[in-house]
Protein backbone atom coordinates (compact mmCIF):
# COMPACT_ATOMS: atom_id res chain seq x y z
CA UNK A 1 0.00 0.00 0.00
CA UNK A 2 2.82 2.62 0.99
CA UNK A 3 4.31 1.62 -2.63
CA UNK A 4 1.06 3.21 -4.12
CA UNK A 5 0.42 5.96 -1.58
CA UNK A 6 3.82 7.50 -1.07
CA UNK A 7 4.12 9.14 -4.86
CA UNK A 8 0.57 10.55 -4.13
CA UNK A 9 1.51 11.83 -0.67
CA UNK A 10 2.63 15.69 0.89
CA UNK A 11 3.68 16.32 4.16
CA UNK A 12 1.80 19.02 6.30
CA UNK A 13 3.18 22.14 4.43
CA UNK A 14 3.51 24.23 7.94
CA UNK A 15 5.07 21.29 9.42
CA UNK A 16 3.35 21.35 12.12
CA UNK A 17 2.17 17.95 12.63
CA UNK A 18 3.82 14.92 11.48
CA UNK A 19 1.04 13.72 9.49
CA UNK A 20 1.00 12.74 5.80
CA UNK A 21 -1.63 13.70 3.43
CA UNK A 22 -2.98 12.42 0.12
CA UNK A 23 -4.62 12.18 -2.90
CA UNK A 24 -6.17 8.76 -2.77
CA UNK A 25 -8.55 7.41 -1.37
CA UNK A 26 -9.25 4.03 0.16
CA UNK A 27 -11.16 2.60 -2.79
CA UNK A 28 -8.81 4.01 -5.35
CA UNK A 29 -5.94 2.44 -3.00
CA UNK A 30 -8.11 -1.07 -3.38
CA UNK A 31 -8.57 -0.68 -6.78
CA UNK A 32 -4.98 -0.11 -7.60
CA UNK A 33 -4.14 -3.43 -5.73
CA UNK A 34 -6.06 -5.02 -7.90
CA UNK A 35 -4.84 -3.52 -10.95
CA UNK A 36 -1.34 -3.36 -10.59
CA UNK A 37 -0.38 -5.94 -8.03
CA UNK A 38 -2.86 -8.74 -9.80
CA UNK A 39 -4.98 -8.81 -6.18
CA UNK A 40 -8.33 -10.62 -6.40
CA UNK A 41 -11.61 -8.80 -4.98
CA UNK A 42 -12.18 -11.75 -2.56
CA UNK A 43 -8.38 -11.58 -1.51
CA UNK A 44 -8.62 -7.61 -0.53
CA UNK A 45 -10.34 -6.47 2.64
CA UNK A 46 -12.93 -3.97 2.42
CA UNK A 47 -12.24 0.03 1.74
CA UNK A 48 -12.91 0.59 5.09
CA UNK A 49 -10.47 -1.85 6.92
CA UNK A 50 -7.95 0.02 4.14
CA UNK A 51 -8.97 3.46 5.43
CA UNK A 52 -7.83 2.55 8.97
CA UNK A 53 -4.48 0.67 8.28
CA UNK A 54 -3.68 3.99 5.89
CA UNK A 55 -5.10 5.99 8.92
CA UNK A 56 -2.38 3.94 11.29
CA UNK A 57 0.58 4.53 8.81
CA UNK A 58 -0.19 8.17 9.33
CA UNK A 59 -1.70 8.83 5.98
CA UNK A 60 -4.77 10.96 6.03
CA UNK A 61 -6.89 11.82 2.71
CA UNK A 62 -7.01 15.46 2.60
CA UNK A 63 -6.64 18.33 0.46
CA UNK A 64 -2.95 20.07 0.82
CA UNK A 65 -3.52 23.53 1.47
CA UNK A 66 -1.22 26.38 0.89
CA UNK A 67 0.23 27.98 3.60
CA UNK A 68 -1.23 31.62 4.36
CA UNK A 69 1.52 34.21 4.23
CA UNK A 70 2.28 36.03 7.21
CA UNK A 71 0.79 39.63 7.40
CA UNK A 72 2.23 42.71 6.10
CA UNK A 73 4.51 44.24 8.78
CA UNK A 74 3.89 48.36 9.03
CA UNK A 75 6.99 49.00 7.25
CA UNK A 76 5.69 47.58 3.83
CA UNK A 77 3.47 50.25 2.14
CA UNK A 78 6.86 52.76 3.32
CA UNK A 79 9.44 50.49 1.12
CA UNK A 80 7.32 50.00 -1.99
CA UNK A 81 6.72 53.77 -1.68
CA UNK A 82 10.44 54.34 -1.49
CA UNK A 83 10.63 51.45 -4.88
CA UNK A 84 8.20 53.27 -6.77
CA UNK A 85 10.06 56.47 -5.86
CA UNK A 86 13.38 55.08 -6.53
CA UNK A 87 12.05 53.57 -10.25
CA UNK A 88 10.75 56.93 -11.37
CA UNK A 89 14.14 58.71 -10.95
CA UNK A 90 15.88 56.40 -12.97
Amino acid sequence: MKSLVDPQSQTDPSFKSTKLYTRMTASEVRRQLIAQYGYTEEELPTSETIRRKLNDLGYTLKRVLKTKPIKKIPETEAIFEQVKQINTQA
